[in-house]
């Protein structure tokens, strides 16, 4: 099979990966929202939250497995191997602390800042013991994932993800129903679903990378291996904060009914951003295994495609944020809520972009440049967000983060190397973005008067897309190609 052909593959795998869980989650929340009840499912949340933040102590490895076993693609399996035992050691051990350190400061967080009835906070922690097992659970899962995205085996990778989720998604409802509708019993369920989870995974490592037992742990690779995750650690580290900061500054200026008017379009928007990590996620091994060369090229394609694609996505969207949240939730809700999920989706397009000079800068052992320049946005953007809230309320916010990640964008793609000549290249998407924005805000006020407008805007980002992206084009051709012949099979039958 080709080189292009198994991407194709790996991406259609991973979407299918990351979109599948969506309709699990659809099904899980309301069964859980009846049986065990809203106040007792927020408070869980809150705890598979706090499972998530530790997950820091993976210190990057997963991403570090990942790139290494990629780049001895064509090395010896005891190479290979050496690099799983290493990192599956040090994730362990990182693990172990972690949730030593999550059993002591877990407890203090939940008895101080969750804000619950005293009998589900005293179920929680009864359960802490637990929940600090679900950090090595998540460090030992990561490796194990990393091992397997590094031999680009996503369609078996993404089928064990999707049966794992849904374990951890099931296995507590489950437990609820047979026993009782408690904390007590839905946490350790869940974490005994995740220890199922590792099972599966490691059983997939085995016959997938596989293992063959004769590689062995080395001291040298620990360098390796740290000096690479804990670059990626620090991303981990300030990205949640960026992402959720505008939400706790609402919270603490304009109360809880402003976060639900921002957090409902953030929502929606950033849905977007399945189709980037599917790209960034497929390409990334192959970058890694890949020369500067090859890999700037696979930089250079991987963007052009994404660009031509969000363009008209983004675009629609702009369109039809204010009747979609009509229709969904109420016309009221809709006149706050529209016009900042039109902003944030303008941010949404730059953050998707930059999903790729990450996924190359990455690959290429520069992890390192991601996150100074993400370092360096932390100040500068919490301050700029404080006042844009204080004194432009939700639209301050949105304009605030869009901002954010369109100069994060830039900055990432000027890090690339030739990455000035995509930015030439996105000369006319943003202009379309812009103008589509200002058209909408200005000459929109209805649904009908938003399908006529926005109408001939997608029909002229499609059009642009297509002549410029010569896979569109490939996609599109084999389509027309694929119906025409099944006519013809019906004419001939």
């Amino acid at each position: 099979m080709s080189d292009t052909s198994s991407l194709k593959r790996n991406g259609l795998y991973n979407f299918l990966g990351s979109t599948l869980p969506i309709f699990v989650s659809l099904v899980t929340i309301p069964l859980y929202l009846s049986h065990v009840g809203a106040a007792a499912y927020g408070v869980l949340s809150i705890v598979w939250m706090l499972q998530g933040y530790f997950g820091f102590f993976d210190f990057g490895l997963t991403r570090a497995t990942a790139n290494q076993v990629a780049k001895l693609k064509h090395g010896t399996a005891d190479d290979r191997e050496s690099i799983f035992w290493t990192a599956l050691i040090l994730n362990t051990c990182s693990g172990l602390i972690g949730g030593i350190v999550l059993y002591l400061v877990g407890a203090l967080a939940i008895e101080h800042f969750v804000q619950a009835q005293d009998a589900l906070r005293n179920e929680v922690l009864r359960s802490m013991p637990w929940i600090a097992a679900s950090v090595p659970i998540t460090t030992i899962s990561g490796v194990l994932v990393g091992s397997v995205e590094g031999r680009e085996k996503f369609g078996v990778l993404n089928a064990v993800q999707l049966v794992n989720m849904f374990i951890f998604q099931t296995f507590p409802l489950l437990a609820s129903y047979a026993i009782g509708p408690s904390l007590n019993v839905i946490i350790p369920a869940s974490i005994i679903g995740g220890c199922i989870s590792i099972i599966v995974l490691a059983i997939t490592a085995f016959f997938c990378f596989p293992l063959r037992m004769t590689g062995k742990p080395k001291r040298k690779l620990v360098k390796v291996l740290f000096s690479y995750g804990v670059w990626i650690s620090i991303s981990n580290f300030i990205l949640p904060i960026m992402e959720a900061a505008d939400r706790f500054i609402i919270s603490r200026f304009l109360g809880a009914v402003a976060v639900a008017q921002y957090n409902v379009p953030f929502n929606l928007s950033i849905r977007v951003r399945i189709i980037p990590s599917v790209i960034s996620r497929t390409i990334f091994p192959r970058m890694s295994a890949q020369d500067s060369k090859t890999s700037l090229d696979f930089f250079e394609k991987a963007t052009k495609l994404l660009a031509a694609v969000l363009t008209p996505v983004i675009v629609l969207g702009i369109f039809a944020m204010g009747p979609f949240i009509h229709f969904w939730i109420n016309p009221t809700f809709a006149i706050q809520a529209g016009p900042i999920g039109c902003i944030l989706l303008l941010g949404i397009w730059f953050n998707s972009l930059a999903f790729i000079p990450v996924a190359y800068l990455q690959a290429q052992a520069r992890p390192g440049v991601v996150a100074r320049l993400q370092l360096w946005q932390v100040i500068p953007f919490l301050t700029v967000l404080w006042f844009s809230i204080h004194h432009f309320g939700l639209l301050g916010a949105a304009w605030a983060w869009t901002a954010r990640v369109a100069i994060d964008a830039v900055l990432l793609t000027n890090a690339v190397d030739q990455g000035i000549k995509f930015m030439k290249f996105c000369v006319f998407p943003i202009t379309i973005l812009i103008v589509s924005y200002v058209v909408n805000e200005l000459l929109v006020t209805s649904v009908a008067s938003a399908a006529a407008i926005g109408a001939p805007f997608v029909l002229v980002c499609a059009v642009w897309a297509y002549r410029t992206e010569p896979r569109i084009q490939e996609i599109v051709k084999n389509s027309v190609y694929s119906r025409k012949m099944k006519n013809l099979d019906k004419m001939n039958g």
